[in-house]
């Protein structure tokens, strides 16, 4: 049975069953129905608990802004990646009742609002007030977005909330208990941990036994070592645990892309979202500004023009990029590559790291460029890479440059004052017989 219908802004649409071969048939015998459903914010139930039997033109068809996965544990692997991945590569934002337990939808302002009443662990995006929050992951980014939207779910509530943040390291057993106490008006209070510390988890126990009225504790749990690890393990039956884990996925990013635009409420189409991983991918943090700035341009829909426009120039930068860069003497390239990662953040010594690492892999192979890539140490399309490298050095340029990466080394770890300088002038050194 499959069911779909229309309110005056959205639709609904429920497979049931439906195989991939019954999919392709609905297409070719209701296109004009379907093609109205995808003009509308569509919530769309997956067919058959996400098994791999699905068709991915539907879903492109569709582009469903939520996709519903009803499933719970079974022996048959549902849902698939296949089907995960073609809802999430259709733009869709992924729901699983595996995660959530029972789950409510209802459609305001434009876009469709999800509200768990099920499980006790939520994703960052569905952090809400509780007597204590745990927030697990190494995700900082995602972790504090939690902590705010914890903080401003409270404060929509009570204009008087009593805010305490505790920074990593400074909890001293005892000092809950003050925090968590009501004032003389009693006022709504909340109080955020940076980690645990020695005496919390116990801290913690004693005072969910009689919970104080109207008191809300956030703790962050970056990883699971020493009094995190204690703490994650007695009380996470107690708490809402927020999960904040880190974004491996392209796909994970699509759909944090799409959950960005339907919250500010500005649509956005597909090669936009594909232009926004491409330019932002490796850094959560930066995505989500790029994704409010996009949405508070005032346009009134975001698109792949509109990416390009606003970012041009955007440039991934790591370490290897701006080694070939300088190898194959183009110094200006490698500077500029330089210059851009230094302004956003990259390390200096795990770069220095790397630029001698490219230089030790020359150094092996100068007097002896048929050695196997196993006594090398490299890969052999590494090696091949270095080989095309050394053409242009002399033994004495090899030597000098070798001292000059263990000075910049040097240097990068407290020697100099000005490390920056330091690092282009290896730079300079290493692009200088690739002219």
């Amino acid at each position: 049975v499959i069911v779909a219908f229309t309110g005056e802004d959205y639709g609904v649409l429920a497979l049931g069953d439906l195989g991939a071969a019954g999919q392709t048939r609905l297409m070719r015998n209701a296109g004009g129905a379907l093609s109205e459903l995808a003009n509308r914010p569509l919530l769309l139930k997956v067919a058959h608990h996400g098994s791999a039997d699905q068709s991915s033109q539907l879903f492109d068809l569709l582009s469903a802004d939520v996709a519903i996965f009803s499933v719970g544990q079974n022996p048959y692997g549902h849902p698939t990646k296949k089907a995960l991945d073609q809802a999430a590569a259709s733009g869709s934002i992924i729901v699983r009742t595996d995660e959530l337990g029972s789950i409510a939808f209802r459609f305001e302002g434009q876009a469709w609002k999800i509200s768990s009443a099920g499980k006790r662990t939520v994703s960052w995006h569905q952090a809400e007030p509780a007597n204590l929050v745990l927030i697990s992951g190494p995700e900082s980014y995602f972790a504090s977005r939690a902590s705010r939207l914890i903080k401003d779910k409270l404060r929509a509530s009570h204009e008087d909330l009593e805010v305490n943040e505790v920074a990593d390291g400074e909890y001293s057993p005892g000092l809950i208990f003050s925090l968590a106490s009501p004032s003389l008006f009693n006022e709504p209070r909340l109080v955020i941990i940076g980690s645990a510390s020695e005496g919390l988890a116990e801290d913690l126990e004693q005072l969910l036994l009689e919970p104080a009225e109207n008191c809300t504790i956030v703790v962050r749990i970056p990883n699971l070592v020493g009094h995190n690890g204690k703490l994650k393990k007695q009380l996470s039956a107690s708490a809402l645990n927020v999960s904040c884990e880190e974004v491996k996925k392209d796909v994970d990013r699509i759909d944090f892309i799409k959950r960005e635009f339907q919250r500010l409420e500005t649509p956005i189409d597909q090669p936009a979202i594909r232009a926004l991983v491409a330019a932002f991918g490796s850094d959560m943090g930066e995505l989500g500004a790029a994704c409010d700035q996009l949405a508070n341009s005032g346009v009134p829909k975001v698109s792949l023009a509109e990416v390009e426009r606003t970012f041009q120039g955007r440039v991934e930068t790591n370490a290897f990029k701006i080694a070939d860069a300088a190898l194959a003497g183009n110094a200006s390239e490698a500077i500029r590559l330089f210059r851009h990662g230094f302004a956003t953040g990259i390390d200096s010594v795990a770069l220095t790291a790397a630029l001698s690492m490219k230089i030790r892999q020359l150094a092996r192979l100068f007097n002896d460029r048929n050695a196997p890539a196993a006594a090398t140490g490299m890969q052999p399309w590494q090696q091949d890479r270095a080989i095309k490298e050394l053409a242009g050095w002399s033994e004495p340029q090899l030597i000098e440059l070798v001292q000059l990466a263990a000075q910049t080394d040097f240097d990068v770890k407290g020697a100099s004052r000005d490390p920056e300088y330091s690092i282009e002038k290896l730079l300079l050194a290493m692009a200088k017989s690739g002219q």
